[in-house]
């Protein structure tokens, strides 16, 4: 069928972004509340990134490698080689400390000290999140657009102004990881939207 001029279709409207998120069984969908939210029941540890600059970028990737022979200038075969996704927003929040937990990663360990939030910096442990980005619908905003990794980290440096004419933030990009013991359409996330 051809596809049709339908303002319906469209997409705008502000994003949420969580993490620590449970990743639901297979062929299940993450549980949303009618305002969007991540069911708390289910998702007893769920954070919300808060405030960002422009929203979420949602990325799905792919990389091919094509087959050449000498008789022929196109390709003739071409095979899937890689396939991964990837949540990225510039993050306001930056004092609030399940973001920073989050942002550093790899790279920082929270502490617990009295009177201060506090992170050592060096060689941290590698955890990884199960994240989301969602919104209502243009269409209809009591309806939900949602993209979900299963499972990833953030690749994003930690890099932080510190100034008087500029709002500080916090780069994340959540990136996906493959959870083998998945069916293979099944090993990264889903993206899908409530009709």
């Amino acid at each position: 069928m051809a596809t049709t001029i339908d303002i319906t279709k469209t997409q705008k409207n502000a994003s949420r972004i969580w993490f620590g998120l449970v990743i639901p069984a297979a062929a299940q969908y993450l549980t949303i509340g009618v305002d969007g939210t991540p069911d708390a029941t289910e998702n007893p540890a769920r954070k919300l990134v808060g405030l960002t600059e422009q929203g979420a970028m949602i990325t799905l990737t792919k990389t091919f490698t094509e087959e050449m022979f000498d008789e022929f200038k196109y390709p003739l075969e071409r095979n899937l080689d890689q396939v991964g996704g990837s949540i990225k927003c510039a993050a306001s929040q930056v004092l609030d400390e399940d973001l920073l937990s989050v942002a550093t990663v790899g790279v920082g360990t929270p502490l617990t000290p009295v009177g201060k939030k506090a992170w050592t910096i060096g060689e941290g442990a590698l955890s990884f999140t199960s994240v989301a980005a969602i919104a209502p619908t243009k269409a209809n905003p009591a309806k939900f657009v949602v993209f979900h990794l299963y499972q990833a980290y953030n690749n994003a440096p930690f890099e932080l102004a510190l100034s008087r004419q500029t709002r500080s933030k916090i780069d994340l990009d959540f990136v996906a990881l493959a959870i083998p013991t998945r069916a293979a359409a099944d090993i990264v996330g889903a993206l899908w939207y409530q009709t």
